[in-house]
């Protein structure tokens, strides 16, 4: 379990046998420290402590993803269902040091590039990222096109 130092309390804390779930929040930033998998059966505790951390939608939540050993397609569809929540609220969804599992599973469904991502959750609440993010999905698609036939 990854260790992190948030200057905020923690406002609230759900564990599963398989996801444990720490949220902390600090001057307009909260922090979903999320460990273990993420999956059909393990969404529901990250939904609940996101939905009570974001009674007052700050102007960035962060998922730090250092923890997650596991990320299916319903863990991928909550992600996108906070940022899109987040963007409502005129705020932003940051992950955070997502783990090899879970970048590769955001590299093959080609949603990387919806999310910014950061080493930490200091780099994510200092602004954009370094990195001038290009949604990738046109790209792709104009590379598999390359070499068939019409």
């Amino acid at each position: 379990m990854r260790d992190i130092e948030f200057p905020g309390s923690l406002v609230g804390l759900h564990a599963g046998p398989r996801l444990k779930a720490d949220v902390h929040e600090s001057a307009g930033t909260v922090l979903c420290v999320l460990n273990g998998d993420l999956d059909l059966h393990t969404r529901s505790i990250v939904q609940t402590v996101v939905n009570d951390a974001l009674t007052r939608p700050p102007p960035v939540l962060c998922i730090d993803m250092g923890g997650v050993h596991f990320c299916d397609s319903a863990g991928l569809a909550l992600l996108l269902s906070l940022r899109a929540e987040c963007k409502r609220h005129g705020g932003t969804l940051a992950l955070v040091a997502p783990s090899a599992r879970v970048s590769r599973l955001l590299e093959l469904t080609d949603a990387a590039a919806l999310f910014p991502t950061y080493a930490d959750w200091r780099a994510a609440t200092a602004g954009p990222p370094s990195l001038e993010l290009k949604p990738r999905g046109l790209e792709h698609a104009q590379h598999r096109r390359v070499g068939r036939a019409p």
